[in-house]
C-alpha cells in the first residue's frame, strides 16, 4: 500500500471519528433536554379539573346524661313543664274519671335535642301496685299507659311510686283499660314529637280502682339545640296553652 492510500484511510478514519463523535452528541443532548429543558409558554398546556364532591354532614344532637342529676339541673334551669301537679284520678267502668287534657305549646327558634319524664304516682298514700296499676300519659296517640319499669329508674317507698324516663324512649302500652299482662308495648320518641308540631295534647290520668289515687307530679325536663350548629342552646320553650 502506497502514501497515498495511507493518507486516504487516515483522512477516512478521521471523517468517520467526526460524525460518531457528532452522532454521540445528537444522542445525549437529546436525552439531557427531555429533563432539563422547559417547553415554551403556550405549546403545552396542562388542564386541571378539580372535582368538587359535596358531602352532606350530619349534625347530631346533644345527647343526656339520663341520670336523674341531670334532670334536676334542668328543672333548676327552667327547661322543664310539669304537666300534673296533685291530680285525683283513678278509673271505673273501663274509664278514667279526673283525667287532664293539656295542650302543650313549643316556642321558641330551636328544637328539643333530648330529656326526661318524671312520673310519681300514689293511691290511698302507698305506691302502685304496677302489676295492675298505672299513670296514663298520652301525647297525640304515642303514649298510653307508662311502662314505669323500662325507664333510667323506677323505685317506690312507702308514700309513693316515683320514675324517669329518656323521652327519646318512652315505653307504653296502648289502649283501655290497662291490661298487665299485655305483650305489645310501643317505644315512642317524644322529643322528635315536640319537634314536629307547634303544640301537642296530653292526656293525662290514673288507672287504678282506688278512689284516693294521685298523679302527684309529671313533669318534662328537655334541652334545646340549635340543628344548623349542633350546639346546645336555651332557645326552646315548652309552655301549657290555656
Amino acid at each position: 500500500m502506497g502514501k497515498d492510500d495511507n493518507k486516504f484511510l487516515k483522512v477516512l478514519g478521521q471523517l468517520l471519528a467526526v460524525v460518531v463523535i457528532g452522532v454521540l452528541f445528537v444522542v445525549v443532548s437529546t436525552s439531557i433536554l427531555k429533563f432539563v429543558s422547559t417547553p415554551e409558554e403556550g405549546k403545552i398546556r396542562e388542564v386541571v379539573r378539580e372535582v368538587v364532591k359535596e358531602e352532606r354532614v350530619v349534625v347530631a344532637p346533644p345527647s343526656c346524661d339520663k341520670t336523674f342529676p341531670e334532670y334536676e339541673d334542668l328543672v333548676k334551669r327552667g327547661q322543664s313543664l310539669k304537666l300534673a301537679d296533685n291530680l285525683a284520678s283513678h278509673g271505673e267502668g273501663g274509664e278514667f274519671v279526673g283525667s287532664v287534657k293539656l295542650v302543650v305549646q313549643i316556642g321558641g327558634k330551636d328544637d328539643v335535642a333530648c330529656g326526661y319524664l318524671y312520673i310519681r304516682a300514689s293511691r290511698s298514700g302507698h305506691p302502685l301496685d304496677q302489676k295492675y296499676e298505672s299513670v296514663y300519659v298520652n301525647p297525640h296517640e304515642f303514649g298510653g299507659h307508662i311502662l314505669l319499669g323500662r325507664g333510667i329508674l323506677a323505685s317506690s317507698n312507702d308514700k309513693y311510686t316515683e320514675a324517669l324516663l329518656p323521652l327519646e324512649s318512652i315505653s307504653y302500652l296502648p289502649g283501655l283499660p290497662f291490661d298487665p299482662s299485655a305483650k305489645d308495648y310501643r317505644i315512642a320518641d317524644w322529643s322528635k314529637l315536640l319537634n314536629v308540631n307547634s303544640h301537642v295534647t296530653f292526656n293525662i290520668a290514673l288507672s287504678t280502682t282506688d278512689r284516693r289515687g294521685l298523679v302527684e307530679n309529671v313533669t318534662l325536663a328537655y334541652k334545646c339545640w340549635n340543628p344548623t350548629t349542633g350546639e346546645e342552646t336555651n332557645g326552646c320553650q315548652l309552655s301549657v296553652n290555656r
